[in-house]
């Protein structure tokens, strides 16, 4: 992770637990009331909480809404990559900060002054409602620009009632009803451990749970090195003018090339020299071969990104490119590289231009002579 990630929320509570001093120390001047140093910690624990458990509830919401609701004017690979990786960490968040919150509002009654009771139900009112008009902004000017309006309804929802429930129950703190309140309280928390448990249940839906991120990841490393490999044999068919015959013929020590083998089973891949011939494509001879690799996968990958439109094969094992313009797996989201559960080969064809040798000539003639151009 990158260092940024961790000094933005540093700096974020820094400020707050500046901010909230700064009040207590005035407040304390002006009315005479003295505050501890665990009814600030608890103030600020208890507004960082609420915020991060509401935030990750609405992003959870917005990625399931992603996920089951799709908009073809814009969805695409990337996006729905970049939506389960922000649910897994909207999970991540509610699963740690969730308790701590739950802890946090079952002791505020005792740790708290009634004044920093309602100064903490006034800053998150007003924080709530700052996020829900942003929010509520930017869903707009998406349906404004031609996306779907049943997805940003279901958005609009989730915003509406994190946001109204948070409102109605911190509200309660300017009231004078403490019977109804107190029960209205208990009421509360029941339903926030319901919305919690339904959040973190449809997050796992959607980012598919530790295990199939795991297998996912394996999936990834197997992808990126059949793609290594895959070019060492185009580099070594551009020295030798040759297919390697086994793969063991790309281990190079010079080079510091190992192969690389299955990262959880630790098998070699496999690889088969389909053809190699010589075609005249344009007036012009090239050295044709084609090969396969093989691997064998746990999850199902089949990323679309726009092939339909166009004359993919989405079936890896009928792929073909030409060498110019090969097919580099960087954990792209491109179709070139989908496949199935269990065994999956990958057809690859490289088409190399013959290159005509000069002869050798003298520096006059090498001088006067016509210009020989290199493919």
């Amino acid at each position: 992770m990158s260092l940024l990630m961790f000094m933005f929320p540093t700096l974020f509570v820094t400020v707050i637990v500046g901010v909230v001093l700064l009040i207590t120390s005035v407040v304390s001047k002006e009315t005479g009331k003295k505050f501890t140093a665990g009814d600030i910690i608890v103030a600020v624990i208890h507004f960082l909480s609420l915020c991060a458990v509401a935030l990750a509830i609405v992003q959870i919401g917005f990625a399931a809404a992603e996920k089951w609701i799709p908009d073809l004017l814009v969805d695409n690979a990337w996006r729905r990559q970049s939506m389960i990786e922000s649910a897994r960490y909207a999970i991540s968040v509610l699963i740690v900060t969730a308790p701590l919150y739950f802890i946090v509002v079952r002791k505020s009654q005792k740790a708290m002054d009634s004044w920093m009771q309602k100064f903490t139900a006034g800053s998150v009112l007003l924080v709530a409602g700052i996020v829900a008009i942003s929010t509520l902004a930017v869903l707009v000017y998406n349906f404004i620009s031609g996306e779907i309006g049943l997805r940003l309804s279901v958005q609009l929802a989730v915003v509406l009632l994190v946001s109204g429930g948070i409102a109605a129950y911190y509200q309660l703190h300017f009231r004078e009803n403490v019977k109804r309140i107190a029960l209205i309280k208990k009421f509360y928390l029941v339903k926030v451990v319901g919305v919690t448990l339904v959040a973190i249940v449809a997050g796992f839906m959607v980012t598919g749970g530790p295990a199939g991120a795991r297998a996912e990841r394996f999936d990834d490393r197997r992808l990126s090195d059949l793609s290594n490999m895959q070019w060492q044999i185009q580099s070594y068919f551009e020295e030798n003018r040759t297919m390697p015959a086994k793969l063991l013929d790309l281990h190079d020590a010079t080079r510091g090339y190992a192969l690389p083998a299955d990262p959880r089973t630790k098998a070699a891949y496999e690889y088969r020299v389909i053809k190699e011939s010589t075609e005249t494509i344009d007036g012009e001879q090239r050295a044709v071969a084609e090969f396969e690799l093989c691997a064998t996968f746990e999850t199902e990958r089949t990323i679309d990104s726009g092939a339909d439109a166009y004359a993919y094969e989405t079936k890896s094992s009928a792929l073909q490119y030409d060498s110019f313009l090969p097919s580099y797996y960087q954990g792209d989201l491109s179709p070139h590289w989908n496949h199935g559960i269990g065994k999956e080969c990958f057809t690859r064809t490289i088409k190399r231009h013959q290159t005509t040798i000069a002869p050798e000539r003298s520096e006059l003639n090498v001088i006067n002579a016509e210009p020989v151009y290199v493919d």
